[in-house]
């Protein structure tokens, strides 16, 4: 029972995770079956919002859910790889809030 919660647990989480919107600075982990050159390594996300990545290129990230960018970088990989790639991406750590103005 215990291991049924945790996993209903972790399924919430991840079904959360596809809607975040990412945003500069956000560190996010892309996992491709198909090609070994993504898998574990994290990328961030520029201060333009763009990410560079081995295959593609520059790709925009910055303002987009997870689940979007899931779906482009699987389009924009099926031109390099010989059968549809299967993409998943987590986010690994996330920007840091923007301080307060100070009150004066």
């Amino acid at each position: 029972m215990k291991l049924l919660a945790f996993c209903v647990v972790c399924a919430v989480r991840c079904l959360a995770q596809l809607d975040y919107t990412l945003h500069p600075s956000d560190y996010i982990y892309i996992g491709v079956l198909k090609t070994s050159k993504y898998n574990g390594r994290a990328f961030k996300i520029g201060n333009d919002g763009f990410l560079v990545l081995p295959l593609i290129g520059r790709i925009r990230a910055g303002g987009i859910t997870v689940k979007i960018l899931e779906k482009q970088l699987t389009q924009r990989l099926s031109q390099n790889v010989p059968s549809p790639p299967h993409v998943t991406i987590a986010v690994v750590s996330v920007r840091s809030p923007k301080p307060d103005a100070p009150a004066r």
